[in-house]
């Protein structure tokens, strides 16, 4: 416990630095497009949040653990599994089970925002060895 303290204590800064950019990130980038000024989305939003929210149908009619082949609820009936463009297995509707599409787009960007700041650390710390 001693040593995580120690640890903490010497990256202030850095911890500092990041929750100040994270919030930078939300407030520039993230929360002036979900929805933006207007009460819209993206054009590309309106394709993948009925899938999202067949995604959600699904899972609470079958549960987490049947794959689900088609779904009858996207025009008329269209290949889920097989097709790659469908977003069952991934982050936005794991979260999508839990959170509304928004919310769980927004949460999304912000995870992917902080792994991106880390590894881009990691490798200027030890691959270009920058201090």
């Amino acid at each position: 416990m001693k040593d995580l303290l120690k640890f903490l204590r010497q990256r202030l800064y850095l911890i500092a630095s990041f929750i100040v950019l994270l919030t930078a990130y939300y407030f520039i980038f993230v929360q002036p497009f979900f929805p933006n000024q207007n009460g819209g989305l993206g054009h590309d939003y309106e394709m993948w949040f009925p899938r999202m929210l067949a995604g959600v149908y699904y899972f609470v009619t079958n549960g987490v653990s049947v794959i689900p082949w088609f779904t009858p609820s996207c025009c008329g009936g269209t290949v889920f599994f097989a097709n790659p463009q469908y977003l069952f297995f991934s982050v936005p509707q794991f979260l999508n089970f839990y959170f509304d599409p928004i919310v769980s787009i927004k949460i999304t960007m912000m995870l992917f925002a902080t792994l991106g700041f880390l590894g881009t650390y990691l490798l200027m710390r030890r691959t270009f060895a920058l201090k």
